[in-house]
């Protein structure tokens, strides 16, 4: 079943009024337990990374738990890629390198719009303004950043791989 996708503006980018902490949603969700969030806390403080790295690291929330808890804090649709695999779409190798530097890919495109899923939504307003400076609108949906890294290497491995090859000698 196709989620729902909702549009991002490059200078307004869709946020709810009030964004909910995602240590909050994992814990609403029952996720997580309240020590595993006082613990990935005290361990976020120190340790400089995201509140999301940490409780995946520890093995207390999944990477589809994450991203379906950033996608609601962000009004955006959750994509399972797994289930829900992006369409091959044709593209140019500065493509290519724009989607993975922003941790992107194209998922879908619906008449001449490409829809999009990143794992870190909180950059899309950027990433679009990278990929389309023309364009105000974009379609996103979220994903888990290994659902990413995967299908980005079905996607576009052939390809990176051969240019790998023109650029190493034998």
């Amino acid at each position: 079943m196709t989620p729902q996708l909702f549009t991002i503006a490059r200078e307004t980018a869709r946020k709810p009024d009030v964004v909910e902490p995602i240590g909050e949603i994992l814990l609403d969700r029952g996720v997580i337990q309240e020590d595993q969030l006082a613990e990935a806390r005290s361990l976020q403080a120190t340790s400089k990374v995201r509140l999301c790295e940490v409780l995946v690291a520890r093995g207390w929330a999944s990477h589809a738990d994450v991203a379906q808890a950033l996608a609601d804090q962000n009004g955006l649709g959750y994509v399972d890629l797994a289930t829900d695999p992006p369409e091959a779409i044709p593209m140019d190798m500065d493509s290519i390198e724009l989607y993975l530097k922003h941790r992107l890919l194209p998922w879908r495109r619906i008449g001449g719009i490409v829809c999009f899923v990143t794992a870190e939504p909180h950059k899309a307003p950027a990433a679009l303004n990278a990929l389309s400076p023309t364009t105000g609108l974009a379609f996103f949906g979220v994903s888990d950043q290994p659902s990413i890294d995967r299908a980005a290497l079905e996607l576009f491995g052939p390809e990176l791989a051969a240019r790998a090859a023109e650029r190493t000698p034998y």
